[in-house]
């Protein structure tokens, strides 16, 4: 019988297109000692010597290869090179604890480690704490900082690029990625080709991030985190030419970076938002030629929307999570929705958006019963589909249920047009006389009053109500804005009980990993 061709997805074919469609669209990378531009052909050329190169020390297929690097190009190189002969990349984030990133490596077994060289003390300390010695590779041009480390570029200069990709099934483990483990050790998701090719193409979809060839983009969020939200696939995938913007993540150096790259769209969480939209109010500076603004890792206020937009970008919030390979959603507004009001169109935004073609969301009641997606009714979330989480590595146990849901820990409503708001993280919700308060609503009514740059709410505890709200504040460069300024603007929109007894200002917030606010450091530090 007739029927169609079957090919395995493998993560290296997405390379080979863009070196054969698009092999003059550039990769800027900026380092420590300047830019450098590579056209998708040449990255190509790099990644296959590397993939040489990486097998003439004895790894093969199977073998996993840590990275702890920023975002550039020699990093990109690795994310193909690697799987290129048959590993298994291990992006590791270098934000977190010695001895939580010995732990990741012991449990994903890595061989070897690429690093950048301001990591040569962090490396040091790792290398001291893990099962088994590491191969140690320092991502260079130059000297070697760390003795036993090779020097990249040393490495790759006399391998030759003619390599073949090696061959295999779809199911193979492409990468590994382990969250944050804020809850307790951390766990690994392990990424196959499949689940991140589909995932990319995923990505390019309009209805998603309407990645193209027409775009210059800029991705502030980590290739340590997540396959910076699948962009270090799915931008060679499209064509689209990329601005690494290495380890100088501030306001000052990011808005210079849009400038001088001409960044049509820029992908962050909104911390790194706040710090360019400051810089560029500070100097008068405007935010063009950028067209697009991307951001997840946690809700945007409707105030930061409002300045993007007033700026000439158009805002798009995205939800996932590491065990999603990231994205599950994002919030492209139906036609329907481009008639509302100004007002009405931001607080849409504000939300979790829609899901993504090859994932399926549902609610489901404290007992597993499934809810309805009114817009009313909230439920546990949980998502199932081609780049969800099976079974985290070395767990005794599937992580989905029997019908192969995964539950986030988010507690959220949907709607009928499939948009989704988070009411919080289970985690993070109040309780305070018997009835919930989220954490997210008084955040984001907070971050509405003039002159809060970033607010957290917490639980703190009670004798009488069990939890009260309280706000941890920290306000804007050059404004005044008061608790009762606060409060009084946040007790507009809520019930008398819900409004937080007090707000707490602080010069900063601690910050996960990732970027997020630490609410777990500021419990610590509030209320021990």
């Amino acid at each position: 019988m007739p029927s169609m061709q079957f090919k395995h997805l493998r993560v290296c074919e997405i390379l080979d297109f863009a070196a054969l469609n698009h092999a003059d669209t550039e990769v800027v990378s900026r380092l420590a000692d300047g830019v450098v531009r590579h056209g998708y052909a040449d990255i190509r050329r790099r990644a296959r010597r590397a993939a040489h190169a990486l097998t003439g020390l004895g790894l093969g297929r199977g073998d996993a290869v840590a990275t702890l690097a920023w975002n550039h190009h020699r990093h990109l190189e690795l994310y193909y090179a690697i799987p290129g002969f048959g590993g298994v990349i291990h992006t590791i984030n270098p934000r977190v604890s010695p001895d939580q990133i010995a732990y990741m490596i012991d449990v994903a077994e890595d061989r070897a480690l690429a690093f950048d060289s301001d990591f040569a003390d962090l490396v040091k300390a790792v290398a001291a704490r893990v099962a088994r010695p590491l191969q140690l590779i320092e991502l260079t041009a130059g000297p070697v900082t760390l003795p036993g480390a090779l020097s990249y570029e040393a490495l790759i200069e006399g391998a030759s690029e003619d390599f073949d990709w090696v061959s295999g099934e779809e199911t193979d483990r492409f990468g590994l990625c382990f969250t944050s483990g804020t809850t307790g050790e951390p766990k690994g998701v392990a990424y196959t080709h499949r689940s991140t090719v589909l995932h990319a193409m995923a990505c390019c979809m309009a209805e998603a991030q309407a990645v193209s060839s027409r775009e210059t983009i800029l991705p502030v969020v980590p290739m340590f985190h997540a396959n910076a939200w699948g962009l270090a696939h799915s931008a060679p995938m499209a064509g689209a030419r990329l601005v690494l913007p290495g380890r100088q993540l501030d306001g000052a150096s990011l808005l210079d970076l849009i400038k001088q790259e001409r960044v049509t769209f820029l992908c962050g969480v909104p911390t790194v938002w706040q710090a360019i939209l400051d810089t560029a109010e500070a100097l008068g500076k405007s935010l063009e030629p950028l067209r697009r603004a991307g951001m997840g890792g946690s809700a945007p206020s409707e105030a930061m929307i409002e300045r993007l937009e007033a700026g000439g970008a158009d805002v798009f919030h995205a939800w996932g999570m590491t065990e999603t390979n990231p994205s599950a959603g994002t919030g492209f507004l139906k036609a329907k929705h481009l008639v509302e009001p100004a007002a009405e169109q931001r607080k849409r935004k504000v939300g979790q958006g829609r899901p993504i073609f090859g994932l399926e969301r549902r609610l489901v009641s404290e007992e597993g019963a499934p809810l309805p997606h009114d817009g009313a009714h909230a439920g546990r979330l949980q998502v199932r589909g081609n780049w969800v989480v099976d079974q985290y590595i070395n767990a005794e146990r599937t992580a989905v249920d029997s019908e192969g849901w995964f539950d986030t820990g988010d507690v959220a409503t949907i709607d009928g047009d499939g948009y989704m708001q988070l009411v919080d993280r289970s985690k993070d919700l109040i309780k305070s006389g018997g009835e919930w308060i989220s954490s997210i609503e008084l955040e984001n009514l907070a971050l509405g009053v003039d002159g809060v740059a970033y607010a957290a709410a917490l639980g703190k505890p009670d004798r009488k109500w069990g939890e009260r709200p309280i706000m941890v504040v920290v306000r804007r460069p050059g404004h005044a804005v008061t608790e009762a300024d606060i409060l009084r603007a946040m007790s507009h929109k809520l019930m008398k009980w819900q409004v937080p007894d007090a707000v707490v200002f602080r010069e900063g917030l601690p910050l996960t990993a990732v970027g997020k606010i630490d609410k777990k450091a500021l419990r610590a530090d509030l209320f021990a």
